[in-house]
């Protein structure tokens, strides 16, 4: 009896070993679980404002990219083609021309002057690009690059209040420096008539409620050209535009 009893003790203590073993085995047979990627923001969001419900878009500029700023006026140039050409990661339109397809007001790219400053109650502000640092503001400030746009929405964190004669619900390309990413671009448009957006009018109102939203600190900010002739093209946004635009920010 007690070498039934001992013969049953091995046989069962040589199956356990035995299912440890085979279970060791399929573990290291076992493909390895790769972790979750961490969310990322989204950077494309949706936002209220007088109970109309506006898309915004954002392209992030971040300090070790290099961003160009190109003439448009001769190549005319789809966005699109834009990107691919000259190899950028994004690209945005930047400021306003007039039907001479000449850039209205200061226009410099790599030392250049294309077109002088001009002085205009709109066009009040300047975007300026000096060693890839940024500058948005209402005086004219030595740089490699740069063009005249407006009017300026925002200044040292103030929003500042628009009068528009004839304005229109149109879409709205924005450069703006924050607290916390530097350099950003935004489109806001309609998402349902992706040329409609808010009032210029509005627009300031509409970047604090933004900004309200995100948490994010805008410092400055000052209106590209809209419309029919702007655009943002980047890997997770197609922007198009309708007529050329005059000039783009090329961010690689």
């Amino acid at each position: 009896m007690r070498w039934i009893l001992l013969t049953s003790i091995i046989f069962l203590g040589f199956f356990l070993i035995l299912g440890k073993n085979l279970s060791t085995n399929e573990r290291a047979l076992m493909p390895a679980i790769a972790p979750a990627p961490t969310p990322q923001p989204s950077k494309i969001i949706d936002l209220v404002y007088k109970g109309v419900t506006y898309r915004v878009n954002i392209i992030e500029v971040a300090e070790t990219e290099t961003t160009t700023l190109f003439l448009n006026l001769k190549e005319k140039l789809t966005l699109s083609q834009a990107k691919e050409k000259q190899s950028c990661r994004a690209v945005v339109n930047g400021g306003f021309y007039n039907k001479s397809d000449t850039p209205i007001g200061f226009f410099r790219v790599n030392g250049e002057t294309i077109q002088p400053a001009t002085k205009n109650s709109l066009f009040n502000g300047y975007i300026t690009i000096i060693n890839n640092s940024f500058s948005i503001s209402g005086n004219l400030i030595e740089s490699d690059s740069g063009l005249q746009s407006g009017p300026l929405l925002i200044v040292d964190q103030t929003v500042l209040p628009l009068r528009i004669r004839e304005d229109e619900h149109a879409r709205r390309m924005v450069a703006a420096k924050t607290a916390a990413a530097g350099l950003v671009f935004l489109s806001l448009y309609d998402p349902a008539s992706t040329f409609a957006g808010p009032l210029l009018a509005d627009l300031p109102d509409v970047l604090r409620a933004w900004s309200n939203q995100t948490g994010t600190t805008i410092t400055d900010a000052i209106n590209l050209d809209g419309g029919s002739a702007s655009g943002m093209i980047s890997d997770s946004v197609n922007l198009g535009e309708l007529t050329h635009a005059g000039s783009f920010f090329c961010i690689k």
